[in-house]
């Protein structure tokens, strides 16, 4: 017990004795993780908008249906500013996961399966969604299915990721 004590505080006063001098400025850990954004109207009217840096593995869809044209065209045009400003819309109700809010936040999500993102910029809402693929038993389908080489390439990517983590399709 004493030793242990010992090598504790032999520890913290060497620690100390090696910190940054003080006259040094110290950088708020918070403000280096976080990106400089500009506001949108809403944030200057002061209607507080919430953004989130999500791991696409955390999101997870609630709408069953994959409209195959929508995807190859967003895949095809993907901007950059999909994933950095806040334009795919999710749930979060304090869980592990982040449900996806409509149509073509699903859609952005998929097109950023297909391209390998490793994270999306989200904006958080407050209205849950309807769960819709867990009351399909995670089953989702493939509308206006497209048979070029380049749509069969994307649509087999994304059904890879997705199978992977337990989602099947019709």
């Amino acid at each position: 017990m004493f030793l242990r004590w010992f090598f504790y505080r032999t520890l913290k006063t060497y620690c100390t004795y090696l910190a940054v001098p003080a006259e040094t400025p110290k950088k708020n850990l918070k403000n280096t993780m976080e990106k400089n954004y500009p506001k949108t109207e809403m944030e200057e009217q002061g209607n507080s908008i919430r953004y989130r840096e999500v791991s696409t593995r955390r999101i997870r869809p609630t709408l069953p249906d994959i409209d195959v044209p929508l995807l190859i065209e967003l895949h095809d045009n993907w901007q950059s500013s999909y994933a950095e400003d806040g334009v795919v819309v999710v749930h979060y109700d304090g869980v592990v996961h982040y449900t996806l809010s409509d149509k073509r936040s699903h859609h952005l999500f998929y097109a950023a399966l297909a391209l390998n993102k490793l994270s999306l910029r989200c904006t958080l809402s407050k209205n849950e969604p309807a769960e819709l693929v867990e009351a399909n038993h995670n089953r989702l389908r493939l509308n206006n299915m497209v048979n070029t080489p380049q749509a069969i390439q994307l649509v087999n990517k994304v059904k890879q990721v997705l199978e992977k983590r337990g989602f099947r399709f019709q």
